[in-house]
């Protein structure tokens, strides 16, 4: 359900002003791409697909089972280490889930936002995806949050 809803809220997810479709003959540098993601010029994410906990082969096909997928269509997957959300301890979490949905989430996302590691208005986001040799250069992409 977060992972759903961390994506999926208005002004989320920025894409483009274009995609980038790959040539047959880079599929294979798919598994092996840096990901990079700066905040205000601190570097918070880095690491590669290689690293992912389902690689991009792997969500195609699970996702293929029960949607149809097209070329140019855009998968939205996981994210490295390095995000803001920091899932409370296991104890915490069960002691949490005996309270109702609403209350869960409220607690939840009061506790979230007083993490500094949370986007601010203002605050610029750079993000890159390329291989190593940059053979492959998915680009970058600028945001200021609004």
């Amino acid at each position: 359900m977060q992972f759903f809803k961390g994506k999926s809220y208005r002004g989320f997810c920025p894409i483009g002003p274009w995609l980038t479709v790959l040539d047959p003959q880079e599929f294979t540098l798919l598994d092996n791409l840096d990901l990079r993601l700066s905040v205000n010029g601190a570097l918070r994410q880095s690491d590669t697909t290689a690293n992912l906990v389902f690689k991009p082969w792997e969500t195609i096909s699970e996702l293929s089972t029960f949607a149809n997928i097209a070329p140019g269509d855009v998968l939205l997957t996981g994210t490295p280490s390095g995000c803001a959300l920091r899932v409370p301890p296991p104890m915490v979490r069960r002691i949490l889930q005996l309270l109702p949905e609403r209350r869960f989430w409220e607690l939840f996302v009061s506790a979230q936002r007083r993490r500094p590691e949370y986007l601010k208005p203002g605050d610029s986001m750079t993000a890159t995806i390329r291989s190593a040799d940059r053979r492959l250069d998915l680009g970058e992409q600028k945001i200021t949050v609004a």
